[in-house]
């Protein structure tokens, strides 16, 4: 089994367990950076998509053709990824690269496809305008419910499997890590992915309010992905990649 130990892997929103004693471990300016990427994409992105109705209640039958694909990875070329997309690319080195819509997106080298993604936010970094650093991609077509999601988020952790990408699962080496995670010695696998030189999180966010006394399957839901190189990931040597296991 081939098995692939990563420096600078930190979970991306897993903001109740690893960013907290990641960052109270190592206060870097990378993880701090990634954070605030994260965020800011976050609060353009979603918001701006539900206002366009991006997350509505419009079966996904009836969003209509994809208006082309997007090919883009972390470490490509923004001229690359000019290039080589149909769907028109807006925005600017300089600030950031954002839009929506319906359109399918190529992870670059990775030969991996996404369907039906409706938006995209893309940066590069502040020494490198050339390149893409970080992204953002918005998988779902529309608001669902919690079983749909989790469905939808094994499906994607299949294809991903099927198309040759290690699942991470984070590592806890040290006694106090264990002691938070009950005792073990490791975490789950399968949010955290990674190709080559990229590596993917599959991320949820709820799209309405808590009720009292819900039901813990609750709630109207998407799925995004985040996705970073991997020389540039944030955190410290957490994550073990390997072929993910056969459920």
């Amino acid at each position: 089994m081939v098995k692939l130990v990563l420096a600078g892997q930190v979970a991306i929103g897993n903001g109740d367990v690893g960013i907290v004693r990641a960052v109270a471990a190592h206060q870097t300016g990378i993880v701090i950076g990634f954070w605030l990427f994260l965020c800011l994409g976050l609060a353009i992105a979603i918001p701006a998509a539900i206002q366009d109705g991006f997350f509505g209640p419009v079966p996904a039958a009836a969003l209509g053709p994809s208006q082309g694909t997007l090919v883009a990875a972390p470490g490509m070329s923004v001229e690359d990824m000019q290039r080589l997309s149909s769907f028109k690319v807006k925005g600017s080195p300089d600030s950031v690269f954002a839009d929506g819509g319906v359109f399918d997106i190529t992870l670059g080298d990775t030969g991996f496809t996404l369907p039906g993604i409706r938006y995209y936010y893309i940066t590069t970094s502040s020494k490198d305008r050339a390149h893409i650093d970080m992204m953002s991609i918005g998988t779902s077509s529309r608001k669902s419910s919690r079983a749909e999601l989790e469905a939808a988020n094994a499906a994607l952790r299949a294809r991903l499997s099927a198309a040759g990408w290690l699942a991470g699962h984070e590592v806890y080496r040290t006694e106090q890590d264990r002691t938070l995670h009950g005792g073990a010695s490791r975490g789950p696998a399968g949010d955290v992915w990674m190709k080559g030189e990229v590596v993917l999180h599959i991320l949820e966010k709820r799209m309405d309010d808590r009720k009292p006394d819900e039901a813990r399957d609750a709630g109207e839901w998407i799925q995004f992905v985040d996705l970073g190189r991997r020389g540039r990931w944030p955190g410290f040597e957490r994550y073990v990649f390997e072929p993910a296991q056969s459920q």
